[in-house]
Parts: structure tokens; sequence; C-alpha cells
């Protein structure tokens, strides 16, 4: 261990093995996810992906589509309802994925070349796994999402099976039951289960992740050399908010399901009520949690994420708007303290 003149209360290593295995072992939970997502996407000729599920997750988000959920660029309240997926889900991973698959290089390399100082050796080689976990966990996400969830066609469709099957039951005086092989009218069991897991992943994800970014506090990194600063500051905060906003998201399909099996239903022209008034509170709560983060370890990133979503791709509701204030205001807070330690 070294200590630099500049900083003489913090140590650092030039060259680390922890560091270089620290490097590899992110880049794997960033392979691991992708194995998932590109096992997850649906063949056109099958119809299936590599699970044998039919649906995407666009299709699962678009039933139960909640008031704060991401849609097109500055959407209005009907359009929100009516549009299919968003591309904020998909640029939001490949900026995540590709940005921590490049921290994951630049930790081989400060590990390996002997020219890069390194501090908190032990609480960055256990953020990265803590990190790395996440990911794993991001990865199997995608895989219980939709499974046992239908598009609202194959739903309708089953739905026309079972209310013939009652017409032929009934025309031959029988009772009105359908036989044991066709398809359960709107049976949200199995789909309630799987989302259920889903929460439980996602907030273990998001947990992971803010220890890593508590426990690292790469804002706040001394060296004079800002590698390091640069890759895990930004990508520990940023992944910290996404998977706060997934989860809160995930919680709102879970409730969405349980109040309304069939879907959540569109806002009838005219009016000007919430869709859906189960998702009211979330952006409120999510936007407390990401307040308290970004003041108390501090890091202005964790916030950015919803605070962005919120303003560039929900409709512009009174609580959105209050928790993009919020959450604006953590980063504000936030970015003062960093500044304030490092000077």
């Amino acid at each position: 261990m070294a200590s630099t003149p500049f900083h003489p209360a913090e140590d650092f290593e030039l060259v680390s093995g922890w560091i270089i295995l620290a490097g590899f072992l992110l880049m794997a939970g960033v392979l691991i996810l992708v194995a998932f997502i590109a096992a997850g996407r649906v063949d056109p000729d099958t119809k299936r992906n590599f699970f044998g599920q039919t649906v995407s997750i666009s299709d699962v988000e678009m039933m139960y589509r909640s008031t704060f959920a991401p849609g097109a660029f500055m959407p209005g309240m009907h359009e929100h309802n009516e549009q299919k997926g968003s591309v904020v889900y998909r640029w939001v991973w490949i900026f995540l994925i590709s940005w921590l698959f490049m921290s994951g290089i630049y930790l081989i390399l400060a590990g390996a070349l002997g020219s890069i100082e390194v501090y908190r050796v032990d609480a960055l080689f256990n953020s990265t796994a803590y990190v790395s976990i996440a990911l794993v966990l991001c990865g199997v996400w995608t895989y219980t999402f939709r499974e046992g969830s239908k598009t609202s066609k194959q739903q309708a469709a089953e739905d026309a099976m079972r209310l013939e099957l009652r017409v032929v039951a009934a025309d031959n005086d029988q009772i009105p039951e359908p036989p044991a092989s066709a398809p359960v009218l709107h049976d949200s069991r199995t789909k309630t289960f799987y989302l259920a897991i889903s929460n439980v992943l996602l907030f273990a994800a998001f947990l992971l992740a803010l220890v890593a970014t508590s426990s690292l506090q790469a804002w706040t990194l001394p060296s004079e050399q800002y590698g390091i600063l640069l890759f895990f500051g930004p990508g520990l905060g940023l992944l910290t908010g996404w998977l706060l906003y997934a989860f809160l998201l995930n919680y709102g399909i879970v409730i969405g399901v349980e109040s309304c099996p069939d879907g959540l239903g569109q806002v009838p022209e005219g009016e000007s009520e919430y869709a859906y008034q189960a998702s009211l509170m979330f952006p409120l709560v999510g936007a407390g949690v990401v307040f308290l983060c970004a003041v108390l370890i501090p890091d202005p990133t964790i916030p950015l994420p919803l605070a962005i979503v919120l303003l560039l791709f929900t409709p512009k509701y009174k609580n959105n708007l209050i928790a993009v204030g919020v959450s604006m205001l953590g980063v504000a807070l936030g970015g003062f303290l960093v500044y304030s330690l490092r000077n």
C-alpha cells in the first residue's frame, strides 16, 4: 500500500489482482444480462422466445401502464395510454450496459498497468461484486416478468373459446361449465406469482446497487486521476436510480394485475382524471427515496433517471411534476455536497 502526498489519509495501490478480478466480474455480470435479453427476444417465425414465452416485456407493460411509466417523448394523457412500449427502456439499458462493460475494462487496466492510483480497493471490489449480482438478477427478471402473461389478443381468443364452449354446453342441456381442457377465464394467479418474484428481484438488485454506491462513494475518491471516479460515479448512481424506478414500475404492474386482471382501461376522451389511481403516489415515494440517497451518500446522479423520464416521457400530471422537482432538488443538493467534500 502507498499513500499520496496530496491525500495522506487514504492509501492506494498501483497494481492489484483484486481490481483485475473485479473488472472480470463486472464484465461477466454484463454479459449474463445481455444473454438473458437475447434469449428473451420473440422469434418472428416461431412467435416464441428461447424460454417458450410468447409475449414481450412491452406487451405486459402496455396492459398495465401506470401514470408514471415512460411513453413517447412529451406524451399527452390519451396518447400515453395508447402508445406501445417506449424507447426509454432500450436506450437506458444500452447506455448502462455499455458504460458498465467499459468500466470493467478500465478496472482490468487500472489493476494491471501500475500507473493508475486505485483507492478504496476493498470497497471497489465489493461494490463491483454487488453490481455484478444485481445485473444477473436483472437478467433473471426478464424471464420472470413475462412468465404466465398473455397478450391482449391471446387473452381475447381464449375468452372467445371459453364462451363458445359455454354456449355449446347450454345448447346440449349440460351444466354450463367448460371442460378441464378449456382455458381459464382471466386466471391471473400464475402471472401474479411471477410478477411478485420479479418485484423481489428488482428490489434486491436496487438494494445491491445502493449498497455498492454508498460503500464506494465514488464521487469522493481522492485521486488526481479521475478515471475510476468518472466511470463509477455516474455508472453506479444511474444504475441505482434506474433500478429503483424499475422496481416502482413493476410494483405498480403487480397492483394493476390484482385490481384489473384484464388490463387497465383507457382514459375516456375529454376526461381530465388519472388513468389509474393506484399509481398516483409511486412517483412521490420514488422522488423521496432518491432525494435521501442523493443527500446522504452523497451522489447527485441517483435522482437523474426518475427526473428525466418523468419530465420528458410521461404526461404532465401534478404528482409527476412534483416528483421531478423533488428529484432535481436532490441532484442540486447532492452535487453541492460532493463539491464541498472534494474541496
